[in-house]
């Protein structure tokens, strides 16, 4: 059998390779920061462009620094169901001098979008092969 590349393969490539870069940067980040604990104290809802509230949630954290001082940020991670509770414990992640980088440690949080990007990568590769091996 005799495998040829399109154009959807190469494309797929692409796209796992960004996605690969974007998983390297957020090993870079974490390398770099320091952890605290924090606490969720609000889910914020999502607004739309038109101004409609979105059910999707994320949640607003306070945590404070090595050095003692408090800072909240609202997670870029939003979902529904929401996945922190208010009051709940979470641990923050943080480069040391700049804490309004703060991100949640969490899968989703860290590694959500490119796992995601490169799914969608594989996915390109996947459906081209498929679609080959079929005759398409």
């Amino acid at each position: 059998m005799k495998i040829t590349f399109n154009r959807s393969v190469y494309l797929g490539i692409i796209v796992m390779l960004i996605a690969i870069v974007i998983a390297v940067k957020q090993v870079v980040f974490i390398v770099k920061t320091v952890s605290a604990k924090g606490v969720v104290v609000e889910l914020i809802h999502n607004i739309d462009a038109s101004g409609m509230v979105d059910i999707v949630v994320a949640p607003r954290v306070r945590f404070k620094t090595v050095a003692g001082q408090g800072h909240f940020f609202v997670s870029s991670y939003y979902s529904y169901p929401p996945a922190y509770e208010v009051g709940e414990s979470v641990t923050v992640l943080y480069p040391k001098n700049r804490p309004y980088e703060a991100k949640l440690k969490g899968f989703f949080s860290l590694w959500g979008f490119s796992a995601i990007v490169f799914c969608i990568g594989l996915g390109c590769c996947y459906m081209s092969i498929e679609n080959k091996a079929h005759g398409g």
